[in-house]
């Protein structure tokens, strides 16, 4: 709990990012302030999504080797085995159907 007045005025009327955390066992409550919050969160972010990348990356290359064309063939199937191509495909499918409905009928 803040006790002071003033300094919960300048909490509330700062840009930065205000955290509080209430400990679990002694309950007492802590408040971390961040400049530069979503600089940071960015940051975080992408050094996340690079280390995913690269894990990735290791993981395909354990399975099939450094061969380009094996790589390219494991991307596609696995690109090939995802949601939105299968969706994509039938949404070809559809229309082209709905086409050839349309062009019997006119």
């Amino acid at each position: 709990m803040l006790q002071c007045a003033a300094y919960a005025a300048v909490l509330r009327d700062s840009p930065s990012h205000v955290f509080r955390y209430e400990h679990t066992y002694s309950g007492r409550s802590y408040i971390f302030r961040c400049e530069d919050a979503a600089a940071w969160e960015r940051d975080v972010d992408d050094a996340r999504m690079e280390a995913k990348e690269k894990r990735h990356d290791e993981m395909m290359q354990a399975k099939f080797g450094h061969s380009t064309f094996q790589m390219t063939r494991a991307k596609m199937k696995i690109g090939m085995d995802s949601l939105t191509w299968q969706y994509l495909v039938a949404a070809v499918i559809f229309v082209a159907f709905m086409v050839d409905v349309l062009e019997v009928h006119a």
